[in-house]
């Protein structure tokens, strides 16, 4: 999507922030990470505050790097999917999916996971999932020793409970002997979409990691928001 021109890379476009509405579309503000803009029909994006003299057009932001979205607090909470959707708070929604990248950004008490959805049996409308957490009091992955290949980990039973003021993430992987990912925090966000060009993946036999680059979604790759869900308080 392209938003008065404002270009992150990806090859619609896209943008990151949170759009504002006033008097029900005659004024509709974007706030980007670089300060703010607005978008008034046909005259583009201005520097500063600038009231709309004419209707304006409602944008949604949709398509974005997944580095934005674990990056950006400002991101707009969006409006939930249907409910049957939510990993948040429906178990088995992410068996099978692959666990690809985890990141944890220590600034802002941030973590994220990244998952290849081709590979899902629940999740199939889409082929990228990302969960954000912002908040966060314990991270931390566990697995075999001595590992020298490229391993697919496979979530084995999604599920998620909350407790104390803190939501949990903690789900075994496969292959055996498998892996354990935790994640602890105060706030979660869930987004599928699609990942843009993906080629080949799933199966990392015989190659070497820089190979995987295009194959499968990483934090560099564009993204379109599907669906996208939140738990816990909203700032």
């Amino acid at each position: 999507m392209i938003l008065g021109g404002v270009e992150d890379g990806c090859a619609n476009g896209g943008a990151l922030g949170r759009v504002y509405g006033e008097a029900a579309g005659v004024l509709w503000v974007y706030e980007d990470l670089d300060g703010i803009r607005v978008q008034c029909g046909s005259q583009g994006w201005e520097n500063k505050l600038h009231t709309c003299s004419y209707p304006a057009l409602k944008m949604e932001v949709r398509t974005m790097k997944l580095l934005e979205l674990l990056l950006s607090p400002t991101h707009t909470i969006p409006r939930d999917g249907p409910a049957e959707t939510n990993p948040l708070v429906e178990d088995g929604l992410l068996d099978e999916a692959q666990l690809l990248d985890v990141r944890s950004d220590a600034i802002t008490q941030t973590g994220g996971l990244i998952f290849d959805l081709r590979s899902a049996l629940e999740f199939t409308r889409s082929n990228t999932a990302v969960i954000v957490a912002r908040g966060v009091r314990n991270f931390f992955w566990s697995g075999p020793p001595g590992a020298t290949t490229l391993t697919a980990w496979s979530v084995a039973s999604w599920s998620l409970s909350s407790g104390q003021a803190m939501i949990n993430i903690e789900n075994s992987l496969w292959p055996a002997p498998g892996g354990l990912i935790h994640l602890a925090a105060e706030r979660t966000e869930f987004y599928s979409g699609d990942a843009a060009d993906l080629d080949g993946g799933l199966d990392y036999e015989g190659l070497q990691r820089i190979q995987l680059t295009g194959a499968i979604p990483d934090w560099g790759s564009c993204f379109e928001v599907a669906d996208a869900f939140t738990r816990g308080p909203v700032d």
